[in-house]
């Protein structure tokens, strides 16, 4: 019998409680700008829950992406090496014109 009493006692006490919180109001919080926005585009589900690709299909697409990558690299390389300026003029006169701004 005390046993009842003080679930009892303890659930009237948890249930004063949770009365007693002040809900905030969420409708409040939307920024105007978000409040008048367009609802956001759909995309279909179907692209998105393919199959990803194998292991092997990633490696040998990641191994072409760094054979491309270290061949532009070799090149730039050897392009450097050969006395070549590393930007072209265009190039060197649109950044000195970006410092010069600023």
């Amino acid at each position: 019998m005390p046993r009842i009493r003080a679930v009892l006692a303890s659930t009237a006490l948890v249930a004063s409680v949770a009365g007693c919180i002040d809900v905030p109001d969420l409708g409040e919080r939307i920024a105007p700008d978000l409040r008048d926005a367009p609802f956001p585009t759909l995309i279909p589900l179907d692209a998105s829950l393919t199959t990803p690709a194998t292991p092997k299909e990633d490696g040998a697409q990641l191994a072409r992406q760094l054979d491309a990558r270290r061949a532009a690299l070799q090149a730039r390389a050897r392009r450097l090496q050969a006395g070549a300026p590393p930007l072209s003029a265009d190039d060197r006169a649109r950044l000195n014109t970006s410092v010069t701004d600023n």
